[in-house]
């Protein structure tokens, strides 16, 4: 059986391939969020920002923990960081019990974006309660995290 066969074979595999979806789904989410963002007067904001964002507590978060629970490489959570530092989303300060460590906090415009953001996000899933329905929207979200789960446990 020559390649070309092998593929032809396996074609049907791409329409309901996993990666392919998810990377579907990212573009289509992205789009929503940059579109919403930017309603909300967030012109300068990146989608690169929101995993960095979204994790900073109320209280603060170290730039270690932050690293840990984005998954970002320092020199793109540097980046970042400044990025949002500059944007006035965030501000950091050293941190008062390790000197190599900073404190990240949300800025008063931070704190906005992140409930605009929050409240988008109920909406978005009150249209697809209405889609799917309420319990096939939420078992969905919840096999989405034990994938998620799987995965983790594995690194």
């Amino acid at each position: 059986m020559s390649l070309d066969d092998e593929l032809l074979a396996t074609e049907s595999i791409k329409a309901r391939s996993l990666g392919k979806i998810l990377n579907h789904l990212k573009r289509e989410f992205d789009t929503w969020a940059c579109r919403e963002f930017t309603k909300h007067g967030y012109n300068d904001f990146k989608m690169a920002h929101v995993p960095v964002l979204m994790n900073i507590d109320v209280g603060g978060t170290t730039n270690q923990e932050l690293a840990k629970r984005t998954k970002v490489s320092k020199q793109a959570m540097s980046k970042v960081l400044r990025e949002l530092q500059e944007s006035g989303y965030i501000k950091a300060k050293a941190h008062a019990d390790d000197k190599r460590s900073i404190t990240l906090t949300l800025t008063e415009r931070g704190k906005k974006l992140v409930l605009n953001s929050r409240k988008r996000m109920v909406l978005l899933h009150e249209d697809f309660n209405k889609l799917f329905g309420e319990k096939k929207f939420n078992e969905l979200i919840d096999h989405l995290l034990q994938i998620i789960h799987y995965y983790e446990s594995k690194s």
